[in-house]
C-alpha cells in the first residue's frame, strides 16, 4: 500500500535571475519494500512557470545506496541496501537550472 506523504520534508533550491524554483509534489510512495526487488508506487509531479510540466526531470536518490535509483514521475525503484533509506527527490527546471528538493523515508527489508 502506498505511503501518502505525511513525512515529506521540502526545500526550494537555487533561484536563477528572475526565476522561481519548480513546484514538486510527491503524492505516493511505499512505506516499506523488499531489498533488491523493483518496486513501483512512487508518484510525483513537477512544474514551473517557464517550462511547464517538468516531471521528466525528477531524480530519486537513496542515501544508503549512494546513487540515483530512479527518474521521472512514476519510477520503479530497486533499493539494494537493507535499512531505512532517505530518498532525496529533486526537480530541476531546464531553463535556469532552479531546483526543488524533498525527502522521503522508505524501509527496505
Amino acid at each position: 500500500m502506498p505511503h501518502m506523504s505525511p513525512n515529506i520534508k521540502a526545500r526550494k533550491g537555487r533561484l536563477g535571475a528572475g526565476g522561481t524554483a519548480p513546484d514538486l509534489s510527491i503524492s505516493a510512495y511505499p512505506a516499506s519494500v523488499t531489498a533488491g526487488a523493483g518496486t513501483g508506487g512512487y508518484t510525483a509531479t513537477a512544474s514551473d512557470a517557464v517550462d511547464g510540466d517538468i516531471t521528466a526531470t525528477i531524480d530519486w536518490t537513496s542515501d544508503l545506496d549512494a546513487a540515483s535509483v530512479g527518474t521521472g514521475g512514476s519510477p520503479t525503484i530497486t533499493l539494494t541496501a537493507v535499512g531505512v533509506h532517505t530518498i532525496t527527490v529533486t526537480a530541476t527546471a531546464p531553463t535556469g537550472g532552479q531546483t526543488t528538493v524533498q525527502t522521503i523515508q522508505v524501509e527496505a527489508v
